[in-house]
C-alpha cells in the first residue's frame, strides 16, 4: 500500500503529537487540582506522602510535556528537509518490514489508514538506513531490512 502525500503524514503525525501533548497537559492540571485540595488537609503522614508523589507525578509529566515540545519543533525542522534519493532525517522509508519516519522517534501511530513507526537516527535501525537508497539494504539484530521506497 502506498503511502499517503508526504505533507499529510506530517500533518497526520503534527496532529498525533499535539493530541498527545493535550492529554499530558490535562493530566497535569488535573494533578495540580488534585495537589490543591491535598494542600486544605492536615492529615499528617499520609498527607504529606501523597503530596510528595504528587509533585513526583507533576515533576515527571512537566518532563514528558517538554520532550512533547521538542518534537514538535524538531517536527517543524524535518518538515523542511527536501525529498533526497538516500534515507536521511526528514524521509519516509518503506521497507518490507515497516513504514518510518526518520528523525524523531514518536512509536507506531496511523495516517490514513497507513502504520508508521517514527524512529531516531540515533536508534541502531536509523543509524543503519542513513544514506541507502531504494533497493539496498541492511541488517539490525539479524533482521534484513530494505529500502523499497524513499518519501
Amino acid at each position: 500500500m502506498n503511502p499517503p502525500d508526504r505533507s499529510l503524514v506530517i500533518a497526520g503525525i503534527r496532529q498525533y503529537l499535539l493530541s498527545r501533548l493535550e492529554t499530558m497537559r490535562e493530566n497535569l492540571l488535573e494533578l495540580q487540582s488534585s495537589n490543591a485540595s491535598n494542600a486544605k488537609s492536615t492529615a499528617g503522614d499520609k498527607h504529606d506522602t501523597e503530596r510528595a508523589m504528587t509533585h513526583m507525578e507533576m515533576a515527571t509529566l512537566s518532563q514528558q510535556v517538554d520532550a512533547e515540545k521538542r518534537l514538535l519543533h524538531e517536527l517543524e525542522a524535518l518538515e523542511r528537509q527536501a525529498t533526497h534519493e538516500t534515507v536521511g532525517p526528514g524521509c519516509i522509508v518503506q521497507t518490507q518490514r515497516h513504514n518510518l519516519f526518520i528523525g524523531l522517534a514518536f512509536g507506531n501511530m496511523v495516517v490514513e489508514g497507513w502504520p508508521i513507526t517514527g524512529i531516531s537516527v540515533h536508534s541502531p535501525l536509523g543509524k543503519e538506513l542513513l544514506g541507502l537508497a531504494k533497493g539496498e539494504t541492511c541488517s539490525v539484530n539479524g533482521m534484513v531490512h530494505s529500502v523499497e521506497q524513499i518519501y
